[in-house]
């Protein structure tokens, strides 16, 4: 709450979307949590005539299968999905890595009142593991969603492993 007051402090315009901005947050950081997300961040900022809203949320989890297999299970729709997944194969500078972009409703109910989410996800599997590291960003922007699945993917490509200082001696 301290940084969307210091936001507003700068921002006068905001004043009136405080509270609205601090659930917003508040949420995100919820669900991040709820996903045992490893980091999170999001962006908002004011624009004409709607602000632009962005998050990226990094979990990791097992999967013992290769990037073929990751590749085939990244295809499966949810519940959530408006049409049908853009999935590929992507070379990272960290490695070869399953490129995930899916149009989804916010919630599982066909009802029109949903929110559309713009989302674009890195499976990047961690050299000499069974884990997966997974890039999860997403915009309800759809305007200006692919100048932000750019930007995702230029957030991918900076990802390293490092090797830990035991892996080293």
């Amino acid at each position: 709450m301290a940084a969307v007051d210091q936001r507003v402090v700068t921002t006068p315009e905001l004043a009136h979307a405080r509270e609205a901005l601090v659930e917003m947050l508040l949420g995100f950081w919820g669900d991040a949590d709820d996903e045992g997300a490893l980091a999170a961040a999001v962006l908002w900022e004011p624009g004409s005539p709607a602000a632009i809203a962005a998050n990226l949320t990094v979990v990791g989890y097992s999967h013992a299968s290769g990037l073929q297999e990751l590749c085939a299970s990244a295809v499966g729709a949810t519940k959530f999905d408006v049409r049908k997944r853009e999935v590929m194969i992507v070379e990272l500078p960290a490695a070869s890595a399953v490129r995930v972009h899916a149009l989804r409703r916010s919630s599982p109910r066909d009802d029109h009142s949903d929110l559309l989410i713009d989302v674009v996800e890195h499976w990047i599997p961690v050299p000499g593991t069974a884990d997966v590291l997974v890039l999860k960003a997403s915009t309800p922007c759809l305007e200006v969603a692919d100048e932000l699945g750019i930007a995702f993917d230029d957030i991918a490509g900076t990802l390293a492993f490092r090797p830990t200082p035991s892996e080293g001696i």
